[in-house]
């Protein structure tokens, strides 16, 4: 999911599925000591919210471990 990228180098808001969020802590956390200046805000709301705020846009990125 990081390959894609951070668009801005401010807080993105993300909001995406509960199973994947302790390895995305983790990344978000190793990305950070790499480059302090980009900061995370993922909230582990469930692949349903993801999708529907992915599809409103009102994140930058969402994650769903459906089809």
């Amino acid at each position: 999911m990081l390959a894609a990228g951070l668009p801005r180098p401010d807080a993105d808001e993300r909001r995406r599925a509960t199973f994947p969020f302790p390895i995305y802590s983790k990344w978000f956390d190793e990305h950070a000591k790499v480059d302090p200046s980009v900061r995370v805000n993922y909230q582990s709301i469930g692949s349903g919210g993801g999708i529907r705020q992915i599809t409103e846009r009102t994140v930058d990125f969402g994650a769903s471990d459906g089809p």
